[in-house]
């Protein structure tokens, strides 16, 4: 089941993440880290693509190669992961990821606590920003997943449209369509309400934002035979999520 049926609180669903449906999704991987700023550059270096614009002479800010990489556009993060040999995931192989199997309003459960991601103003030691992949331990999902909420807000494959079922009103439909793109799992800058697994944001896909990563997944038939030549990236593991799927 996918989505929400229920009405929330102060940090409940916004319009878009209803109804709840069911969705089937067949195995895949995933990244269980956000891709970083050393990874990104090593394609860059490889491929001659444009590095992000914040970047001074081809190269990040000094000390954050394992930061996850941001300001990169929809477009950019497709030619990464083709580059890479995988994919963005879609919307429901991301919400798979982060919720489990029991339908979690949060990656580590109902409740929102400042020890597990790094969202605005709950930072520790009042840092403010990014922080290295991997960083909050506590905050991992059932499935193994770092940072999947908090840290950068991260691309799908799949454009903004409403779910099955859904009773779309004016206000909504002129924003459906082929015109932006979806990303999952909110930023540091968010607050709690765009910090949950059902939340749906939204860009332009040739727009970049400070506030937007990314990370891949892989088909899992595809992935068994998958080819190391240019992987240093893969090195790091990658979680297989094996079974099909009902979302909550």
């Amino acid at each position: 089941i996918m989505g929400v049926n229920y009405i929330g609180g102060q940090a409940g669903p916004y319009a878009d993440e209803f109804p709840a449906h069911k969705v089937y999704v067949p195995a895949f991987y995933i990244d269980i880290y956000e891709v970083t700023n050393e990874e990104y550059k090593r394609f860059c270096d490889a491929t001659g693509y444009p590095p992000p614009p914040h970047w001074q002479n081809g190269r990040y800010p000094e000390g954050q190669d394992k930061f996850p990489v941001n300001n990169v556009n929809w477009y950019d993060a497709v030619a990464y992961c083709k580059w890479a040999g995988k994919r963005l995931p879609t919307e429901a192989e991301w919400e798979k990821a982060a919720r489990g199997t029991d339908g979690r309003m949060y990656p580590w459960g109902n409740e929102f606590t400042d020890d597990k991601n790094n969202p605005y103003k709950f930072c520790n030691g009042g840092h403010r920003g990014l922080k290295p992949v991997g960083s909050y331990p506590q905050g991992v999902s059932p499935y193994g997943c770092y940072d999947m909420v908090g840290n950068v807000a991260e691309w799908t494959s799949d454009w903004y449209k409403p779910y099955p079922g859904a009773k779309t009103g004016t206000v909504y439909d002129p924003f459906y369509g082929e015109k932006l793109k979806v990303h999952r799992g909110g930023s540091w800058a968010n607050y709690p309400s765009s910090l949950r697994c059902t939340f749906r944001g939204t860009h332009y896909p040739w727009g970049r934002s400070p506030l937007i990563g990314f990370r891949c997944v892989k088909s899992a038939p595809e992935a068994t035979a998958m080819h190391y030549r240019h992987w240093s990236i893969l090195a790091r593991p990658l979680l297989s999520i094996c079974e099909a799927l009902t979302l909550h």
